[in-house]
């Protein structure tokens, strides 16, 4: 259970930094998940765990996938550039 625990506080840091900077997600939204995977933890429901688990390492594989071809897109217009001069 810690692994998981520790796992979804690195995916939604990761989540709320990308999500915030994009506009997609406000300071109160942030509260208002913090809140509620607290709740589960609190509880120990580990299904409503799980399921915040599952959401959050998603949105994390598409930040991390998204960065991944951003960077590739940039890399290669700077070696166009490059060749070009």
């Amino acid at each position: 259970m810690q692994l998981m625990l520790n796992k979804m506080r690195a995916d939604f840091e990761l989540v709320a930094k990308a999500r915030r900077e994009s506009g997609e997600w406000s300071e109160e939204d942030v509260k208002e998940f913090n809140a509620a995977i607290k709740q589960a933890k609190d509880n120990n429901d580990t299904t409503n765990l799980a399921l915040w688990a599952r959401w959050l390492a998603d949105l994390a594989a598409g930040v991390v996938f998204f960065n991944l071809v951003v960077r590739a897109a940039e890399a290669g217009m700077r070696a166009k550039v490059g060749a070009a001069k």
